[in-house]
């Protein structure tokens, strides 16, 4: 298990899914 790889993929995630957010709020 690494946990460099698993943190990147949420982090990414989070951050994507924050955008489309702030996207749907600021739009």
């Amino acid at each position: 298990m690494q946990a460099d790889g698993i943190g990147g993929a949420l982090v990414r995630v989070f951050v994507q899914f924050r955008n489309k957010a702030g996207q749907l709020l600021v739009g």
